[in-house]
């Protein structure tokens, strides 16, 4: 049984790494441009493309180099590959606000209400999701300076 959720678990991966290499296409770019602008290795790109696991702040960093790329196509393989930036108007209220204004807003009585008011949800938490990792990332990115500059320290001692 844990072999096979193994096993879907880097299908999943796999394909992301295929999502991610369409999008590279797309762009006209490598995989190794990404990897230049992430500030990873080429060599821990193509590990995602196997479906092996790689450190979540990488796809911080990826969704935060690439703000065109859809993030749910990317993870899930559901929608367009490209958000539409640019054409969605002004940037969305702060989490919060949204989630008071749903919060204050009945789901409505059809399917296609309650559906709607389901997907507004699901974005928020991916929105939030993103946040919180976003926050993650800077912090880990400062723990390394600091680890760093306080190894530099000890070391001229």
């Amino acid at each position: 049984m844990a072999s096979d959720h193994t096993a879907r678990d880097r299908a999943k991966v796999a394909a992301m790494g295929r999502r991610l290499t369409q999008f590279c296409d797309h762009r006209g770019i490598t995989l190794a441009q990404v990897a230049d602008r992430c500030g990873t290795s080429p060599q821990v790109l193509n590990n995602l493309s196997a479906g092996m696991n790689v450190a979540g702040k990488l796809f911080v960093r990826i969704a935060s180099a690439y703000p065109e790329l859809n993030l749910t196509w990317w993870l899930q393989g559901v929608g367009e590959m490209l958000n539409m930036l640019g054409e969605s108007g002004p940037p969305p209220p702060p989490l919060q606000t949204r989630a008071d204004t749903l919060s204050a807003t009945p789901p409505g009585k059809t399917a296609k209400a309650r559906e709607r008011y389901a997907r507004d949800w699901a974005a928020l938490f991916e929105d939030a999701l993103m946040e919180r990792l976003h926050l993650v990332a800077l912090y880990a990115d400062f723990q390394d300076r600091l680890i760093d500059r306080l190894t530099d320290l000890h070391r001229h001692d």
